[in-house]
């Protein structure tokens, strides 16, 4: 493919004032290409992991479902975009 563009960011933080060690990642990845002379696409990634964000946790018992706490978890995000090119 001629007309297909990647481009990937990662990104690693860490706070030296409180949880010092805890990493905090954020990736993210993005797919460009021409379907053809009017058509583009775009398809995009990112997973994100915050040690300082809690999610809440769930357990369903007998089709009851139970917040049973909080806790760290990665995150994913995934987009589909298609595009229209109208050239002047």
């Amino acid at each position: 493919f001629k007309s297909v563009h990647i481009d990937s960011s990662l990104e690693l933080f860490s706070n030296y004032a409180d949880h010092f060690g805890n990493i905090d990642v954020d990736w993210s990845t993005t797919i460009d290409f021409r379907i053809n002379y009017f058509m583009s696409t775009r398809l995009s990634f990112q997973m994100i992991y915050d040690d300082d964000v809690e999610v809440p946790l769930y357990r369903t018992t007998k089709g009851v479902r139970k917040q049973i706490g909080t806790g760290q978890r990665l995150q994913f995000n995934q987009n589909l975009s298609l595009g229209f090119v109208f050239r002047v």
